[in-house]
C-alpha cells in the first residue's frame, strides 16, 4: 500500500477542453512539482483521475487530483494557482484538509 495521499477536486470552467487540461497537468504541472524532500515531507506520486459520467448529473469536466506523500500536498499545492489560472476551479482546502490512507484493495483475479 501506498504512504498518505491527498484528494484535490478540479472542475473545468466552460470552454476549456479536457485535451487542453489534461496536457497541460502531464506535460507542464506533472513535471514541476519537486519530489525532492523538504519541510513537508517528499511528494512521492501524482495521479490524475477524470470524470466519466455524462448525464445531467455526471462529473464530465471533473477530476480528481491524488498527490501522495508530504503534509498538505506539499510542492503540488504551489500549483494550484496556476491551475486555477487555467480555467479550473481548484480548491486549496481538498489538499489541506487531511490526507486519506488506503486501508483495502480488491485486485479481481481475472484470467
Amino acid at each position: 500500500m501506498e504512504a498518505a495521499f491527498y484528494l484535490i477536486p478540479i472542475r473545468l470552467a466552460d470552454g476549456v477542453s479536457d485535451d487542453a487540461f489534461e496536457r497541460f497537468m502531464l506535460d507542464d504541472v506533472f513535471p514541476s512539482v519537486s519530489k525532492e524532500p523538504g519541510r513537508p515531507g517528499r511528494v512521492t506520486g501524482l495521479r490524475l483521475f477524470r470524470g466519466n459520467n455524462s448525464g445531467e448529473t455526471g462529473n464530465l469536466g471533473e477530476y480528481l487530483w491524488v498527490v501522495y506523500g508530504a503534509v498538505n500536498g506539499g510542492s503540488a499545492r504551489g500549483e494550484l494557482d496556476r491551475i486555477r489560472a487555467f480555467g479550473t476551479q481548484a480548491p486549496a482546502e481538498g489538499a489541506k484538509d487531511g490526507a486519506y490512507v488506503e486501508v483495502g484493495r480488491w485486485p479481481a483475479d481475472v484470467v
